[in-house]
């Protein structure tokens, strides 16, 4: 099997934190979760353990009533002249007070669902002398290994990550498929991200259409579409000795425009709402769908981007594949003016999203909110922040005036 290069380049340049591209990376296979356990691992190392007040078990709920659960949401009426308007209502409702939902009879084959999760299991169960051959190189998280980059003291997260392109001519250039093994991996994740897209378009537009608004309005705040892309990360949670002392992936909020996540049938993806945590269903030819932080800002926290994480567990392990939905790269991303009022002014600076995207993926996991950085003050010296116009392409104009 031929080695494939993996590493993203980027001259883009950080805004707030520290300049420059992607951090370096070096993935020391012999410390991968799935390695450890394999090695027949009795007891969770130092560097995954979690302090007790942040443990499952010290923070979840213990009863979470039937109603509180995300919304299940059937998409196979969205076009129908009568009932579509109600599930447009659906959706919106569920981004303004969740931020995840989960769909079904979304228009996705069941057969691609299927080869895409095979994939990623004939992709783990490859020796690990295979599987280095596509670490990570650098902090953007494509490639093979840890899925955000770390640092001294921050704890490992349980479970191993192969990242790639899977819809995006311009990054496929740059992260080719065609040499990843197995031999229908290229083929058949080509085809998935493809359908991903299209997805998300559709959400997309929904989301629109419940602000009032045509339903390309959110899309066309995103740049030009052939440049947009989903990045795609297959995830392997290793069954934990201990479970109850780790975390599969510790707190966050995602970087993108919209996630959509697919689950093998096993539980341990939550969400944070109103200060409890609430597992989320494993549904059979289901997709998880939330909000990116893109979306928050674009939408002027109308629809917001929330705190999820996922949970460890000691059964046969589990899989998932988490698609992000990324706008072009130099797509300047701001509250758009429709979502902007006296009193609901922009919320946020304008920011490149090469540079959020670039310092997003250095921060470690369940530190502070990484789009709380751009936000703007609600008043300065007498001044509030209005985005003046549709053709201003997102600069944030201060505007004297009284609520």
């Amino acid at each position: 099997m031929r080695k494939v290069d993996m590493t993203e380049t980027s001259a883009s340049r950080a805004p707030v934190t520290r300049k420059g591209s992607e951090l370096p990376v070096s993935v020391d296979t012999t410390k991968m979760v799935q390695f450890l356990v394999e090695k027949g691992l009795t007891e969770v190392p130092p560097e995954f353990l979690l302090p007790k007040n942040l443990r499952p078990s010290s923070t979840r709920m213990k009863n979470i009533p039937r109603t509180f659960q995300i919304p299940v949401i059937d998409m196979a009426k969205l076009n129908h002249p009568d009932f579509g308007e109600n599930v447009v209502r659906e959706i919106g409702r569920a981004c303004e007070e969740w931020g995840f939902f989960q769909v079904i009879n979304h228009g996705f084959s069941a057969e691609l669902m299927q080869g895409a999760m095979q994939m990623c299991g004939e992709f783990f169960a490859l020796p690990m002398e295979e599987k280095k051959l596509y670490s990570m190189k650098t902090s953007s998280g494509i490639g093979y290994g840890r899925r955000m980059a770390v640092k001294e003291g921050v704890r490992v997260d349980w479970v191993d990550r192969l990242g790639f392109w899977s819809a995006s001519e311009e990054h496929r250039k740059r992260q080719p498929l065609d040499v990843i093994c197995p031999a229908a991996f290229n083929a058949t994740m080509s085809q998935y991200g493809d359908e991903i897209l299209k997805l998300a378009h559709v959400i997309l537009s929904a989301l629109s259409r419940h602000a009032g608004l045509d339903g390309n309005y959110l899309l066309d705040r995103l740049g030009e579409t052939n440049t947009a892309g989903v990045r795609t990360g297959m995830n392997y949670y290793p069954p934990c000795p201990q479970p109850d002392l780790v975390m599969g992936i510790g707190q966050h909020a995602d970087g993108s425009v919209l996630t959509i996540v697919q689950q093998d049938g096993t539980p341990g993806l939550e969400v944070l709402k109103d200060g409890l945590w609430v597992p989320i269903p494993a549904i059979p030819e289901a997709f998880v769908i939330n909000v990116g932080d893109q979306i928050q800002m674009i939408s002027n926290e109308r629809y917001k981007s929330v705190v999820h994480r996922v949970v460890a567990g000691n059964g046969s392990g589990r899989k998932s594949i988490s698609n992000f939905f990324l706008p072009n790269w130099e797509t300047v991303v701001s509250p758009a003016p429709r979502f902007c009022t006296r009193s609901n002014p922009a919320r946020y600076q304008p920011v490149k999203f090469s540079e959020y995207i670039t310092e997003f993926m250095k921060v470690p996991l369940g530190e502070e909110r990484f789009v709380d950085l751009f936000k703007v003050p609600a008043r300065n010296e007498g001044n509030q922040y209005l985005i003046s116009a549709e053709g201003t392409k997102g600069k944030i104009c201060p505007q004297r005036f009284s609520d």
